[in-house]
C-alpha cells in the first residue's frame, strides 16, 4: 500500500483499510519531517509507544535501519473489538 500523508481525521480510516485487505508491505514516499511542516507520524516508532485509532491498535514490534533514507518497521495490527487476530507487517 503506497501512501504519501494522511490527513489527522481520516487515521482510523487508513488502518482499517489495512486491516480489512490484510495489507502486509505499507511504502511511505514521503520524509516524515519535512521543512516548514509538522511531523507526520501515525505508527508507533518505539517498544514504549503505542497507538489507537478508532477500533485499530497498531504496537511497534522492531525497526530495521539501513540508512538514513530507509528503513522497515514491523508493526503489530489488532481491531479492538477481535483482539485475538492480529496483522503483522
Amino acid at each position: 500500500m503506497p501512501t504519501y500523508l494522511i490527513y489527522v481525521d481520516t487515521h482510523s480510516d487508513f488502518w482499517r483499510m489495512i486491516y480489512q485487505f490484510n495489507v502486509r508491505i505499507i511504502v511511505m514516499v514521503k520524509p516524515v519531517k519535512e521543512p516548514g511542516q509538522p511531523p507526520v507520524q501515525y505508527w508507533p516508532l518505539t517498544a514504549q509507544d503505542e497507538r489507537t485509532y478508532g477500533l485499530y491498535h497498531i504496537k511497534f514490534v522492531q525497526i530495521h535501519t539501513e540508512n538514513e533514507y530507509f528503513r522497515v518497521t514491523q508493526l503489530e495490527l489488532t481491531k479492538t473489538s477481535n483482539p485475538n487476530v492480529s496483522n503483522y507487517f
